[in-house]
């Protein structure tokens, strides 16, 4: 049962479903741009003729090949984006309605297919996809709405591994919204590309009916107040050097020390005939009714190691610190009252 606040977003999503759904403007990759020609077919995007141009495919087209593989009546485009096995390739939509991606809630996923060595010869019934990249939640957000949503744009990596050849790349959205009312709405694209170096892989994919079913927890989620989410479809694919620009899990960032020691090189150096002997440190001035500890190490490389730390507190005043076997240590303190 949606809460209040959820429930507000999803009308205002629901309300703006409607007119503002979009199509593929340009594609760019190894530094040329791409035109994609408003799903007319005319450049490297396929066409496709659906009851509304701007609109998606819903889950009863999951069965149907011609409706998801490369949208309704998918037909190949009149040429390719020539890009090298390893580049990035920067998707960018032209929406119907206010200028902007219209939803914020879902995953994003992208596939390849290897299409024939003649390229009119493509079509949806010999298209076989494999999954190379997906993003859906990152730091508690929908990467479709920090990133497709906020600028019309994504990005995606064609595999280092990938055997040269033509593919076709079908790049996917998929707007949960609506799970709880018409359920959720593919948007795929698939754009032709004549992928020049690169190594042996080429991986065995399945037909875009195939793909999916609604049974699918990844696509009956209610996507909004989650912490995490289950992608519909195949695994990804097992390829080197593909993905997506976000993914889910972002990376951990230790936490802080509160004694900040520097890091000290140690260059090799002979074994001298006695040890380093540390000095006493020079007084360091405190104020009044603080105690400042200043700790000096000698370590068996005779390298000396000096940190100030702060002061004890009631709490760890009376703990012990361990140093290790090998060390060795000189404590002073200074108490003004």
């Amino acid at each position: 049962m949606y809460r209040v606040a959820e429930l507000a977003l999803f009308l205002s999503a629901l309300a703006g479903s409607a007119s503002a759904h979009g199509v593929m403007g340009t594609i760019l990759a190894d530094g040329k741009t791409y035109e994609g020609q408003a799903n007319t077919g005319a450049g490297p995007v396929w066409s496709y003729q659906g009851p509304d141009p701007f609109g998606p495919v819903q889950s009863g087209g999951y069965s149907n090949n011609n409706q998801i593989a490369c949208n309704y009546d998918g037909k190949v485009g009149a040429s390719q984006v020539e890009v090298q096995a390893g580049s990035e390739i920067e998707l960018t939509w032209t929406t119907g309605g206010n200028g902007v991606w219209a939803h914020d809630k879902g995953p994003i996923i992208d596939y390849l297919a290897a299409a024939p060595s003649d390229f009119t010869q493509a079509t949806t019934d010999n298209l076989k996809f494999f999954k190379i990249a997906e993003s859906g939640l990152e730091n508690g957000d929908w990467t479709m709405n920090t990133i497709l949503h906020a600028t019309n744009k994504w990005k995606v990596t064609v595999p280092a591994s990938l055997k040269a050849g033509n593919y076709v790349l079908r790049h996917e959205p998929i707007a949960l919204h609506q799970v709880g009312g018409t359920g959720p709405e593919n948007y795929p694209i698939c754009i032709s590309l004549k992928v020049s170096g690169g190594g042996s892989d080429q991986p065995e994919g399945v037909l875009g009916n195939q793909l999916y079913t609604l049974a699918e927890k990844g696509l009956t989620t209610n996507p909004y107040g989650i912490t995490s989410y289950e992608f519909p479809g195949p695994k990804l694919a097992s390829l080197n050097g593909g993905g997506t620009q976000n993914p889910q899990v972002p990376p951990v960032t230790p936490p802080a020390s509160s004694v900040a020691a520097p890091a000290v090189p140690v260059a090799p150096s002979p074994t001298p005939t006695r040890p380093a002997v540390a000095q006493p440190p020079a007084a360091v001035p405190s104020q009044p009714g603080v105690y400042t500890e200043l700790v000096v190490v000698t370590v068996t490389d005779y390298v000396t190691v000096t940190a100030e730390l702060p002061a004890p507190s009631a709490v760890n005043r009376g703990q012990r610190r361990h140093f290790p076997r090998e060390r060795r240590h000189e404590r002073y303190f200074k108490h003004r009252s």
